[in-house]
């Protein structure tokens, strides 16, 4: 599990990254938690092809707001999960516009971290997880039964489908 905390004060980082720490390690679940401290370094790191099954989000942030960078993130096909962690509740109807998975309300409170992972992980799966960089955009190819390499194609077969991608990068295989 891939988890980024993006947020301007480093306080606040801090004790999001032990938060999770503890979630994680009292579910075995293995984990590696990347930090920013705003939000035009993670989409650089996005594009550069990182992938993060979960990004926490601070809502105000020098340069560009939490919504402004979740904004650009799924117009660049980013599928992960983005929970916002914020001082006000100010943003919260916003927030489902780009397909928010959770909205918290500093201060951090391990129980309501914990409710929000517990329900947005229920449907996590550890399978088998391509991501490929096309242009400026990010594809995942989840539940790979078989994938090939073949002249200008990569060709991913599951359970229910073929899939044909031309002009691609392989970024990463989780």
């Amino acid at each position: 599990m891939d988890i980024a905390v993006c947020d301007d004060n480093l306080s606040d980082r801090e004790i999001i990254r032990q938060q999770l720490s503890i979630y994680f390690s009292d579910r075995f679940i293995e984990y590696n938690i990347d930090s920013y401290e705003n939000g035009v370094n993670l989409i650089y790191s996005i594009e550069d092809g990182e992938y993060y099954d979960i990004i926490f989000l601070d809502m105000y942030m020098d340069k560009l707001n939490g919504i402004q960078v979740a904004e650009k993130l799924r117009n660049m096909n980013y599928k992960g999960k983005i929970i916002f962690l914020t001082a006000t509740s100010k943003y919260a109807v916003e927030s489902y516009d780009v397909e928010a998975s959770g909205y918290l309300v500093k201060p951090h409170d391990i129980d309501k971290i914990s409710m929000v992972l517990d329900r947005v992980l229920s449907n996590y799966e550890n399978v088998h997880t391509y991501q490929i960089k096309k242009r400026n955009s990010v594809i995942q190819v989840l539940n790979i039964l078989r994938a090939v390499i073949q002249n200008v194609f990569f060709i991913a077969q599951t359970e229910t489908s073929t899939q044909y991608i031309r002009n691609l990068m392989i970024l990463r295989k989780k």
